[in-house]
Parts: structure tokens; sequence; C-alpha cells
């Protein structure tokens, strides 16, 4: 029988040629995905390094405001003081305007030869302590004070003659309550 040889090694000329598969692949492809892997981490890195300055800018920039707020704390304390103290000034003012109106028309009634000493108001009278050497300016003025029409009330509280004085008429003192 012939005997039959089983020749199990390639052929010198494929022996040469032949390389590992993975080998070939990896020349041809690979080589781009590991370069794109690569790129990536780079570009990763650069980008959370931008992003770290950029918080790193935000920190700073806050710190910065928080500062410069509790430098104007005091300001804004100080301003709520202000708005406040006119607030009050505004509610007094508007208090004042129908006391204003009648202190004006009691200024305007009072005679020549009475001198005011005090006046006192208070929420819905005036109380004026006055004096003159003439009673009849006294009469005069309580006149024209009850003819006037926004006055609810004139009331002569007090009067009193001074005979101490070397003036033959005397010092006439008197008190009037106006209402209003």
């Amino acid at each position: 029988m012939p005997q039959t040889q089983i020749n199990l090694l390639p052929d010198s000329a494929k022996v040469k040629f032949v390389t590992n598969p993975f080998l070939t692949w990896f020349a041809n492809f690979g080589i781009y995905l590991v370069f794109i892997a690569y790129v990536i981490t780079i570009g990763g890195l650069i980008y959370r390094n931008i992003q770290e300055n950029k918080l790193k800018a935000l920190y700073a920039e806050i710190n910065t405001k928080v500062a410069e707020i509790q430098r104007s704390q005091k300001f804004v304390i100080d301003y709520g003081k202000l708005q406040e103290q006119y607030r009050v000034l505004g509610a007094t003012i508007k208090s004042i305007s129908p006391k204003n109106e009648i202190l004006t028309i009691i200024k305007n009634t009072i005679p020549v030869p009475i001198s005011i000493n005090s006046v006192r108001i208070d929420a819905t009278s005036v109380t004026i302590d006055a004096f003159t050497l003439e009673y009849n300016a006294v009469y005069q003025w309580y006149s024209s004070l009850n003819s006037e029409k926004k006055l609810k009330s004139v009331e002569i509280v007090s009067i009193s003659r001074d005979t101490k004085n070397e003036d033959t008429k005397g010092q006439v003192s008197f008190t009037i309550k106006i209402s209003y």
C-alpha cells in the first residue's frame, strides 16, 4: 500500500506572510480607536479643568458679593431706621395738618394787645395761656374765635387781674380752651 504522507506544516511561502488576525485588525483599525480614546480622555481632562476654573471664579465672585453685602448691611439697617423715621414723620405731619389749620385760625384772630405765654396742643383741644392789659381784647378774641365754624367750642377757663402792677388798668391773665 502506498504510503501516504500527511504534512501538517504549512507551505514555507505561506508561513512568511501569515500573521495573527488580531494584530492585523489592530494595525488597520485599532490604532484609530486607541487614538480616539486618548483624544476623548484628553478632551475630558481639558473640559474638567475649564469647569474647575469657572467654579473657582464663581466661588471668588460669591465671596466678594458676601463681603460686599456684609459691608453694606449697616447701611441697610440705617436705611430701615430712616424709613421708619420718615413713616412716623409722615404720620405726625398728617396728624398736625388739622392742628396747623386751627393754629392758623388762632393766630389770625389774636388782637394786638394780647401776648401769648404758652400753647398746649392735645388731640382734640388747644389750651392757651396769655395776658393783656385790656379786658376788651379778651372778649374781642373770644368773640372772634366763637364765630369760627371749624372750632367746636371756645371756653375761657380762668381769668385773673394782677393789681400789683403800677399800671392803672392792671395785667389780665387768662386761659382759653379751644376744642376742634
